[in-house]
């Protein structure tokens, strides 16, 4: 069930300076495009505005049209060179950084975790997939997968974003029973709510979160007070929404925080500045499976003397 697809990586690597080269015609021309496409979008929004408070020549009449055109071809283009950027960055620089951090087995920046999982983790609402960055890997003798998701809804003419962000499944190697839900996520009615809902004992933590599960026994057990403090505090965490299930033997982490992961930025040719933003991403992967692990009852009893070993 898992990606099976793998990143080629036999090509020789550019070096810092030539990887900088080929980005910097790369940047500039998408600024073009989106210079372009603002004027566009400007050009049409005017015309509108015009048609109704002028005698409409034909010319006028078309602008809106030929506007949107030209509007969406720029975009087109505009997206075109951002995803050559991302292929340089990707086999360049992203690769070679998660193949140092982790044991990689899998990095596919044009995929993402599959449909299956996300279903898996209890959230509902959403009829279309998208996403990138797909990692298969090992960290502190953990398997874990990892992408970003973007899930939408239709909603009659228009399209809801019911979450964008980043998705790590942690495999704990041991089922904890029936499924846990803690989320944020559930005043935007995309939790399934079959289940009985939980007050914790940590007034703060209930009142930010939504506990859901068919057995409270295990909701206790999994949401030690240290592990409800994390929850709540953790740097990793603060950058959106939470999402957390744990079901069968995968503890699924996703944060809402409409943004990718290892995606070109506004420095693309800076190779340095571009490095630590990288490394600030593969960090927050570690902190999160670093946490999680403290919280042994989570962990077949193997599995976590074999990290507390590796952590000592």
């Amino acid at each position: 069930m898992w990606e099976n697809a793998k990143m080629n990586n036999t090509a020789p690597r550019l070096t810092d300076a030539e990887l900088s080269r080929k980005l910097d015609p790369l940047k500039a021309k998408s600024k073009m495009f989106t210079v372009f496409a603002a004027i566009c979008f400007g050009i049409t929004v005017l015309s509108i505005v015009l048609e109704h408070f002028t005698d409409p020549s034909l010319l006028l009449i078309l602008s809106p049209i030929i506007g949107t055109i030209l509007c969406c071809a720029c975009l087109h283009m505009m997206s075109k060179y951002t995803k050559k950027k991302k292929r340089l960055i990707s086999a360049n620089v992203v690769h070679d950084m998660l193949a140092s951090a982790f044991e990689l087995s899998i990095y596919d920046p044009d995929r993402h975790v599959g449909e299956y999982w996300v279903q898996k983790s209890q959230l509902k609402g959403w009829d279309n997939m998208q996403g990138s960055d797909f990692i298969r890997a090992k960290y502190r003798g953990i398997d874990f997968t990892f992408s970003d998701v973007t899930l939408t809804a239709k909603r009659g003419k228009y399209t809801a974003t019911i979450f964008s962000g980043q998705w790590l499944i942690v495999d704990m190697g041991k089922t904890i029973g029936v499924p846990v839900v803690v989320s944020e996520l559930a005043r935007k009615d995309i939790l399934r709510d079959t289940r009985s809902k939980v007050q914790m004992e940590n007034v703060a933590f209930s009142r930010q979160f939504t506990v859901l599960t068919e057995d409270p026994l295990i909701a206790f057990y999994v949401l030690t007070p240290h592990f409800m403090e994390f929850i709540m505090s953790s740097r990793s965490l603060a950058k959106g929404k939470k999402h957390l299930c744990f079901a069968d033997t995968n503890a699924h982490v996703a944060i809402n925080t409409r943004s990718d992961s290892f995606e070109p930025c506004k420095n693309v040719t800076d190779i340095p500045v571009l490095r630590g933003r990288i490394q600030d991403e593969i960090d927050f992967i570690k902190s999160v499976i670093d946490e999680l692990l403290l919280n042994e009852r989570l962990f077949d009893p193997k599995q976590s003397r074999n990290t507390i070993t590796e952590r000592i």
